[in-house]
């Protein structure tokens, strides 16, 4: 059984369709529903009370005298429902036939999914929600909105790192076990932030497009009031993470390749505002991520703010030349990439030495050739934006080869940064993973926490499901 959690403020109207598509649409036996009612002053408590009376079996209310916000509703709800599967609805959501068990099923099926999330359509038919990306400033958006409901891009199952909250299935015991939403959080950007520790915690947020439901959208009072204020905090948690994606999402799954052998690359813009980030060679950066991409390679584009980033989880970076230069890490391979003679005038021919390969077009050849670089010289040519798919698969696999031959220095943590967070626990099993949150919020990346049990009930169960190998659990043994 899941447990359908429906937060509400107010709006019956809305109420009394979302209960209907429910009715309508939902095998009586596969759900309850948990209303949580933040302090509605309109019909909506005389509603509730009645389809409680017609429906006792599979109806729970829980009042609050105020409105305590989105992520206290809803944890509310998490904490009552008896359903092993819990599944956040916004009460102007209207469930389509057949919606719950996609959700279900993906659950069931799949250990390693955390979060899944649905199809969402507009009243006039038009894209909604069909899962988030993160754009080029680092702001996590929804993609393909308005677009047709059926359009390639949104009709297969695909993994995402964030899915919306107004439709979105959890396991109960993984969900209590994270602490549940951050009420700190004011009705905006909870689903974000949640679904980043899911993601980040290793398991998958996966959008399943055979549950559909029509979303009114943004009905709840004062739902933009504290737009700034989310944004801000989830940036302050996130911005180390929070990394351009968006350009993985702009192909049909079905279109993604599986390589021999899957390359992890970062491009590395040297473009200093991102708010000014426009024009040709930032989209076609964005080709060129998207085209690696649909050939089953992983790819980031790292403005000049990300290169502060450690890069363990690449191996491979793609390096654009500007005024701002780059220093190359010994243990990736790097690759400048020449597109035009304007990156000639800003190559790092004084650190040449540092990149294993070159990428240009035919023009810049005779000048590097003269530089003395001719054997790292892999030729490139454009087409439209980005460039010319023969030409990508070509270098792509002679970057393949090159890290296979390549001795890179090998990686070391820099223990002089690392911070170690000790932590005794003692039967408090309630509020151990909001501390353990606590300390992966932190925007401090290099740390790791060790908690000792002082001899009381075993918490192995609760670290493991945070699934971060910073985080080491020993029993003290008395």
């Amino acid at each position: 059984m899941a447990s359908v959690i429906v937060p509400l403020f107010n709006r019956e109207e809305l109420t009394r369709q979302c209960w209907a598509a429910l009715c309508s649409h939902t095998p009586a036996p596969a759900f309850e529903a948990v209303f949580v009612d933040n302090g509605s002053t309109d019909g909506t408590g005389a509603f509730l009370d009645g389809i409680a009376r017609t429906a006792p079996e599979r109806v729970r209310i829980i009042r609050n005298p105020e409105n305590r916000g989105f992520a206290a509703a809803c944890n509310q709800g998490a904490r009552e429902g008896a359903g092993e599967v819990l599944v956040f609805l916004n009460n102007d959501v209207v469930v389509h036939a057949g919606w719950l068990e996609p959700l279900v099923r993906e659950l069931g099926e799949n250990p390693g999914t955390g979060v899944v999330g649905a199809r969402l359509v507009y009243p006039d038919g038009t894209i909604q929600h069909a899962g988030v990306g993160v754009n080029r400033k680092g702001i996590p958006y929804h993609l393909f909105h308005r677009l047709r409901a059926d359009d390639p891009l949104v009709v297969e199952r695909r993994r995402f790192s964030m899915v919306t909250g107004a439709c979105m299935a959890v396991r109960r015991h993984e969900f209590l076990s994270l602490g549940g939403f951050d009420e700190g959080f004011i009705n905006g950007h909870e689903d974000v932030d949640l679904c980043l520790r899911y993601f980040h915690g290793g398991r998958d947020i996966v959008y399943r497009p055979d549950c559909v439901a029509t979303h009114h959208e943004s009905q709840t009072e004062g739902r933009f009031a504290h737009c700034r204020y989310n944004t801000q905090r989830t940036l302050r948690r996130w911005s180390g993470v929070l990394v351009q994606d968006d350009f993985n999402f702009l192909f049909p799954e079905s279109e993604r390749q599986v390589p021999s052998k899957a390359l992890r690359a970062a491009i590395k813009l040297p473009t200093c505002d991102r708010d000014a980030a426009s024009g040709s060679v930032v989209s076609s950066m964005e080709a060129l991520a998207r085209d690696l991409c649909r050939m089953g390679h992983a790819c980031e584009i790292h403005h000049n703010d990300d290169w502060g980033r450690d890069d363990l989880d690449r191996d491979v970076a793609i390096v654009v030349p500007g005024r701002v230069p780059y220093r190359p890490k010994p243990y990736m391979l790097n690759i400048l990439l020449v597109t035009g003679m304007r990156d000639v005038e800003h190559f790092p021919f004084d650190r040449a030495a540092a990149y294993q390969m070159v990428c240009c077009v035919p023009e810049a050849v005779p000048t590097l050739v003269a530089a003395g670089l001719g054997d790292r010289i892999a030729e490139i040519r454009l087409a439209g934006e980005g460039i010319d798919p023969d030409s990508l698969r070509a270098v792509t696999a002679r970057i393949v080869r090159l890290l296979d031959a390549t001795a890179l220095a090998p990686v070391r943590r820099d223990s002089r940064r690392t911070v170690s967070v000790l932590m005794a626990t003692y039967n408090r099993r309630d509020l151990l993973p909001g501390a353990i949150e606590s300390v992966r919020a932190q925007t401090h990346r290099e740390w790791e926490l060790v908690i000792v049990n002082d001899g009381g009930e075993s918490a192995a169960d609760i670290v493991a499901a945070f699934g971060d190998d910073r985080i080491v659990y020993r029993e003290a043994g008395h």
